[in-house]
């Protein structure tokens, strides 16, 4: 193999690695929005949800209001079908990787009677 291949193989490699870095794989579900963890109260026609709490809590800090995720913007997708929408709360029963949606934001995906999908979501913002 000649060494511009070579080269171009490894740098290739270097690229996949980063362009997946931010991205997560994880549960949907939806759940009833109002007062959340960033101090706002939204309604359930939003596209919002809510961060694992592993991936919450970490914030400097300790004031939820001031967590630096608030406000942030994801990407999620499902099969052909993505929404954006903004982090206001924190989900106490997800795992890393798993979101809750809230309900215009799952409908946006998938009809709520699935309760639960399988979905890939980062951070654009």
């Amino acid at each position: 193999m000649s060494r511009l291949l070579q080269i171009t193989l490894f740098l290739l490699a270097i690229m996949l690695v980063f362009i997946n870095v931010n991205a997560f794989k994880g549960d949907a579900t939806f759940y009833y929005t109002g007062l959340g963890a960033c101090g706002t109260t939204n309604k359930n026609s939003e596209l919002v949800f809510a961060l694992p709490a592993k991936n919450f809590d970490p914030s400097p800090g300790g004031n939820p209001n001031k967590n630096k995720n608030c406000g942030r913007r994801a990407k999620v997708k499902f099969g052909s079908k993505s929404v954006i929408v903004r982090c206001v709360d924190r989900c106490a029963g997800c795992k890393p990787g798993d979101i809750d949606l809230s309900p215009a934001a799952f409908d946006k995906l998938a009809d709520r009677k699935r309760g639960r999908i399988l979905v890939t979501w980062e951070f654009i913002s």
